[in-house]
């Protein structure tokens, strides 16, 4: 999806940015509402919304992050390998980045 160096990925800009961009291509400053929560997880959000507030966005998506000359990306690691404690409360995750390298984070789920 990524063919030339112009196209970026979607979380590398801020909300002020997305939302010039959304609207210099003619959508409302809600949809890059809408969109920003979406990335930044809450994309649950989206399936609540009407089909005739989210068919804008998804046109704009379909162009811009779909196609195959897409301008816009999602930079989210690729999960390689997930090992979970035996309790069940903590995970680790090794996370395969775009350029081939590897990070490791621990998902505690404890209170407090």
């Amino acid at each position: 999806m990524c063919h030339a160096s112009r196209v970026r990925s979607l979380h590398d800009l801020s909300f002020a940015e997305m939302e010039q961009i959304l609207c210099a291509d003619g959508l409302n400053a809600i949809h890059a509402k809408a969109l920003w929560r979406a990335l930044h997880g809450h994309a649950d959000l989206l399936t609540s919304v009407p089909s005739h507030f989210l068919g804008p966005l998804q046109r704009w998506l379909d162009v811009n992050f779909y196609a195959d000359e897409a301008r816009y990306f999602i930079d989210a690691p690729e999960v390689a390998a997930e090992t979970k404690s035996s309790d069940g409360m903590t995970r680790k995750f090794l996370l395969k980045l775009r350029d081939g390298k590897t990070i490791e984070t621990v998902l505690m789920g404890y209170d407090g």
